[in-house]
Parts: C-alpha cells; structure tokens; sequence
C-alpha cells in the first residue's frame, strides 16, 4: 500500500481494476531493498507471489501470475529477473564441478 500512495494512487489494491497493471509494472521495475540495491531474481519473484497471494484473500477476482489482464506485469518481471542475472544478482549455482582427468 505504501508504494501505492507513494504513486499517488489511494484506493485499496483490490479496487483498482484497470490501473493495477500498471501500477505493479512500475513497482517491478522501481523497487530495491534500503541499501538502494537491486533485490535478487528470487526475492522479487516472492513479492510479485506474495502480492498475488494478497489479491487472492480480498477476493481480487485475477491472477498476477495466471491471468492475461496482467500480461504486462510477467513481461516486465521476466525482462527484470533476465537483466539481474547479467548483472550477477541471480542466485549462484549450487552444482558441483565436474571432476578433471589431472584431478583424477
């Protein structure tokens, strides 16, 4: 919600039909932790569910992640989570590497 009115925007999420779009298309595109730094790929995939999640419990009626109405929204997320992981924000590789002949 503070984001919301920090966009001049006072209604309640669930009462924003046509601008909600929007509004969470900026929010991905503008939002960092208190440091001022970008968060990682996971983390605001988290948000974007926990926003959904929200919606959901009022009785929203669409889906963030499902629905078309917020076709604008995933397009944006992806196009951010894709740029954080050039910048190297994304979460770092847990896999072993494979084991060398010289290793051997």
């Amino acid at each position: 919600m503070v984001f919301l009115q920090s966009e001049g925007e006072q209604r309640f999420p669930k009462f924003i039909p046509s601008d909600l779009n929007q509004h969470i298309s900026h929010f991905i595109l503008s939002v960092r932790n208190k440091g001022g730094d970008e968060f990682k790929p996971s983390t605001l995939r988290d948000m974007i569910s926990s926003i959904d999640r929200y919606l959901h419990t009022k009785s929203y009626g669409v889906s963030i992640i499902n629905d078309i109405k917020f076709h604008k929204s995933r397009s944006v997320l992806k196009m951010k989570l894709k740029n954080l992981k050039k910048l190297g924000k994304g979460n770092k590789p847990r896999a072993s590497s494979p084991v060398s002949d010289h290793d051997l």
